[in-house]
């Protein structure tokens, strides 16, 4: 048996994930994700992007940590 996940939404995981080696960056969000979850997620703006299957921009963001988790190690 085989599974696959399809939609907007994974594809626009996809686009994200292939942009992280060009922005240099280990995890990128969408705005709208960023929006739910950014009083949990620190994370940073880096730039609006145009990916594939949109008409308007995504804007893009770094994930840097969890807050109120301590970093490094």
């Amino acid at each position: 048996m085989e599974y696959t996940v399809i939609g907007d939404a994974v594809n626009l995981a996809s686009r994200l994930e292939s942009n992280t080696k060009e922005l240099g960056v280990d995890v990128l969000i969408s705005e709208v994700t960023y929006e739910l979850t950014k009083d949990i997620v620190l994370a940073r703006p880096l730039k609006e992007i145009t990916v594939k299957g949109r008409a308007q921009p995504v804007m893009t963001y770094q994930v840097l940590g969890i807050k109120g988790e301590a970093s490094g190690g």
